[in-house]
């Protein structure tokens, strides 16, 4: 409300305030259509803002796509897990390793005295032992002698040689290697070993397994390559009753399934989402961005791949009996761009197909654009800066800012508008003010006259 003096129908009676406010409802209609405009266009905006959001995670997650390795991703099936497991890379072939025997374990020297000290804090020499001692583990070695305590030779070997660790147990040392191997071993001799009586408990020796009758040897239990990509875990040995197995590398499919299903998955929500916007009822009815949108997936995921040398040359060619593990629109009738995905066959096809369909996927050079990759560039191509999407919110800010300019005239005039009704107003009451006055005024004369000729007839 225009601040100022008013007269709320004070001479006429009128309820002035609530009639300039129904005036200005009436002038404010064209700010409401306007401010109408505003929610709709930013209610646009907001939705290409989805729009993009849903794109960029979409094209995140087609990095996987594009990785060869989802395709060639190995399993190896070990036929004694208690004994030995195996991790495998990409680029290991599909192999069966037979007649696979453990015979010993990698393991590391445990050293142990076997005289008590029974002061850990009292120098060897003030409990009558003499000499020193040399430590060896591995390039490195330590000297310690008779004038340092069981605590302090312990820190020492703690911290200054690597290789090995010591401690306390019930007054006896115990020097144990870090490291399992022959070349790891942990050495102690000298004069002060003689007389704290140092045995070797056990001793440190590389692990000793055959594959396919070959020797293969060991300074540790994990990690070893026994073929290129190829990695075991040794955990036990066949002694006993335990009799030779095989290892299996097999081609593993369900990396590549799971990459593929959830990408289906995906692409039929930012599907569905951009039928919604774009439908009879949607806010994006007939727009042709969102049109063109949808065409370009449709034709990244069912367009051919050219230039491929196998029989697979779209997602259409996985197939089997002329069903297809990929397809748009199966059912014919709805027509919604969504995919259906069939996971069994596509496992099957890339069992038998491994190769042509990972190139099919990921390949990218000059020559030939995959699947995956001609994706990335479509979304690319709306969501990058200054893309697609991006021109189009400018758009839309422009158009906001234009009506916001628009709102703001208006609101001015608006202003400027009630303040002259009320200035109006407040005029007419005034004058009807005066106006009643000036009758009371002379009803009052008129009253004074008439008494005064009735005294002077009386007279």
């Amino acid at each position: 409300m225009v601040q100022g003096m008013s007269f709320d129908g004070i001479a006429s009676g009128m309820e002035t305030d609530e009639i300039i406010q129904q005036l200005m409802e009436i002038e404010r209609q064209s700010i409401e259509r306007e401010e109408a405009r505003l929610e709709e266009v930013e209610s646009e905006k907001e939705i290409w803002q989805d729009i993009n959001q849903n794109l960029t995670a979409f094209e995140d997650g087609l990095d996987e796509l594009a990785d060869p390795d989802t395709f060639q991703a190995r399993e190896a099936i070990s036929g004694n897990e208690d004994v030995l497991t195996a991790e495998v890379e990409p680029e290991a072939d599909p192999v069966t390793y037979t007649d696979i025997t453990v015979e010993e374990l990698a393991q590391s020297t445990l050293e142990s005295a076997q005289v008590q000290i029974e002061d850990p804090d009292e120098t060897l020499s003030e409990m009558d032992f003499d000499g020193s001692m040399t430590i060896e583990a591995g390039d490195d070695e330590l000297e310690v002698d008779d004038g340092m305590t069981l605590n302090e030779i312990i820190d020492e070997i703690e911290h200054d040689l690597e290789g090995a660790t010591a401690r306390n147990i019930t007054g006896n040392l115990v020097i144990e290697g870090t490291q399992t191997g022959e070349e790891n071993a942990v050495e102690v001799e000298g004069s002060l070993a003689d007389e704290l009586d140092i045995n070797t408990e056990r001793t440190a020796q590389d692990s000793e397994f055959y594959v396919d009758g070959v020797e293969i040897n060991s300074s540790e239990n994990t990690d070893v390559e026994i073929d290129e990509g190829v990695y075991v875990d040794l955990h036990g040995t066949t002694e006993g009753d335990y009799e030779s197995f095989n290892l299996e590398v097999e081609h593993n499919t369900d990396r590549a399934v799971e990459v593929m299903s959830e990408l289906v998955e995906d692409y039929n929500e930012l599907q569905n989402q951009l039928n919604n916007v774009s439908g009879e009822e949607g806010e994006l009815s007939g727009d042709g961005t969102v049109r063109r949108l949808q065409n370009n997936l449709r034709r990244a995921v069912m367009s051919p791949v050219e230039g491929l040398d196998g029989e697979i040359m779209s997602v259409s060619d996985i197939e089997d009996d002329s069903e297809a593990a990929i397809e748009i629109d199966a059912d014919g009738v709805n027509f919604d761009g969504t995919m259906s995905f069939n996971e069994n066959l596509f496992a099957e096809q890339l069992e038998e197909n491994p190769e042509e369909i990972q190139e099919l996927f990921t390949r990218d050079d000059e020559d030939v654009t995959g699947v995956a990759h001609r994706f990335q560039q479509d979304i690319q191509s709306f969501v990058e800066n200054d893309g697609i999407i991006d021109n189009r919110e400018d758009r839309l800010d422009s158009s906001m800012d234009r009506i916001q300019d628009s709102i703001d005239r208006e609101e001015r005039r608006m202003e400027r508008r009630e303040e002259r009704l009320r200035e109006q107003f407040t005029q007419m009451e005034l004058a009807i003010h005066e106006s009643q006055q000036q009758q009371q005024e002379i009803g009052q004369m008129s009253q004074q006259l008439g008494a005064t000729s009735l005294s002077d007839m009386m007279m």
